[in-house]
């Protein structure tokens, strides 16, 4: 995902994605950016079972704005798709 920050200094463990069950699957933080017009990328890497998943992303923190692509999985077909 792309993140910008507005905050002047990178954000420890600014947002989480989570399943379902609320359950945190991983934690990203956010690189200071230089300000909200800057985006800059963030990475997490989840390992899911084989099937239908739900996950939601959570922003943990105040300070900035996250700009997500339409996520899909190694080999999977188009039904994935990422909201905010």
């Amino acid at each position: 995902m792309r993140v910008a920050t507005g905050a002047g200094f990178g954000i420890t463990d600014a947002l989480s994605l989570r399943d379902a069950a609320n359950n945190v699957l991983a934690t990203v933080s956010v690189p200071d950016t230089g300000g909200w017009a800057t985006y800059q990328s963030a990475h997490a890497t989840v390992d899911l079972p084989a099937g239908d998943q739900v996950v939601t992303l959570y922003c943990e923190t105040r300070g900035l704005q996250p700009r997500l692509p339409p996520a899909r999985a190694p080999g999977a077909d188009s039904r994935i798709v990422s909201r905010i």
